[in-house]
């Protein structure tokens, strides 16, 4: 199911409604427990596999997922991300909030439904 994934900071600086449509990008989203190496342990991870042509590059994975709202048909999502830069160069964690909004045309045409990818998040969650 294709997604269209509004990220609500960059770089670690919320971004202001009038300017969000510059973070969204559609994709596939992948949930998967991965080893954060960084943090030297396991970690949900949401990647974003961009479809089509998306609005921006893409999206930073989002690690330590968890559900923070839904409506039934949108989506938050919230965890952190890496980011990196300044003087020196170093990696910084950030916090992240996606807000998720399915792409009805593809929803008809798999037959998916949205709350099939958050329950394998809020089940996540919870252990």
């Amino acid at each position: 199911m294709d997604w269209m994934i509004e990220r609500m900071c960059l770089g670690g600086v919320k971004v202001d409604k009038a300017h969000r449509w510059t973070t969204r990008v559609r994709g596939r989203v992948i949930l998967a427990t991965e080893l954060d190496e960084l943090r030297n342990r396991v970690s949900l991870v949401a990647r974003v596999m961009p479809t089509g042509i998306p609005l921006v590059t893409t999206a930073q994975p989002l690690y330590d997922v968890k559900l923070l709202e839904s409506d039934g048909h949108r989506f938050t999502l919230t965890g952190y991300e890496y980011s990196s830069g300044g003087t020196p160069p170093r990696i910084q964690i950030v916090g992240q909030t996606w807000v998720m909004t399915p792409l009805p045309n593809i929803v008809s045409l798999t037959g998916s439904s949205p709350t099939k990818l958050i329950q394998g998040v809020a089940h996540s969650s919870r252990g």
